[in-house]
């Protein structure tokens, strides 16, 4: 596999689940490559005095690298064949026509000025995709792969602009990874089934509890019960 330093965003895998015929994999957008001067102190955690330590997973409005909360990215692929015979005479059925759809989730953290004020709320935005599938294809590398171009594909027309410009700028793109040969296109949300629909949704949720809930900044985890007298 690459080296998830390389410039560039990778997927971090959060959560992977498969059942006969079907198999949903979510990631998160942590390994963030950020290339300047000061690379080295994107992973580093530093204790800054009264404020505490200072993390790349802070998440708030401070300067710097963060990647809380960051975005995720979610595929979905079902299909299913059984094939009987022996001796070179083989025959085929297909039980669950194969599918492959993607959603990909822009969040963006709420921002306030130097009052307090909120000039920005929070949001999350969800662009979707389909891509060919066949029972001859592979899901590789635990689909990090797979989840990266799902995410360049979404992420190239920019979370700002409309369908039809997501279009364009998704047929600008190359498919020169030899790591993975999925070829995503940009759906509209009512073109994905909607019980493909439903299971996309469940793996984001997935992903973004354990995500939220695992990285950050906070006291609740460092609480320990108290003792009883």
């Amino acid at each position: 596999m690459k080296n998830t330093n390389e410039r560039g965003i990778y997927p971090s895998v959060m959560m992977h689940h498969s059942s006969y015929s079907q198999l949903a994999i979510g990631g998160a957008m942590l390994t963030h490559f950020h290339q300047d001067e000061e690379e080295a102190s994107c992973y580093q955690c530093t204790p800054t005095g009264c404020s505490g330590w200072r993390t790349r997973f802070d998440g708030g409005n401070g300067p710097g690298i963060q990647d809380l909360p960051c975005d995720l990215v979610a595929m979905y692929v079902e299909g299913q064949i059984n094939i009987s015979g022996y001796e070179g005479a083989y025959d085929s059925e297909e039980i669950v026509v194969p599918l492959c759809f993607a959603v990909v989730v822009f969040r963006s953290k709420e921002e306030k000025d130097y009052k307090g004020k909120v000039v920005r709320e929070a949001r999350e935005e969800y662009i979707y995709l389909w891509s060919h599938f066949g029972f001859t294809d592979r899901v590789r590398h635990d689909a990090v792969y797979d989840l990266k171009d799902a995410f360049e594909v979404a992420r190239k027309g920019g979370p700002t602009m409309t369908f039809d410009e997501r279009i364009a700028h998704s047929r600008e793109i190359g498919w020169d990874n030899a790591n993975s040969e999925r070829e995503w296109h940009l759906v509209g949300k009512g073109r994905v089934p909607g019980r493909i629909r439903q299971l996309l949704h469940r793996t984001v949720n997935e992903t973004k509890r354990v995500v939220d809930k695992n990285f950050g900044q906070g006291g609740a985890f460092f609480k320990l019960p108290q003792k009883k007298k």
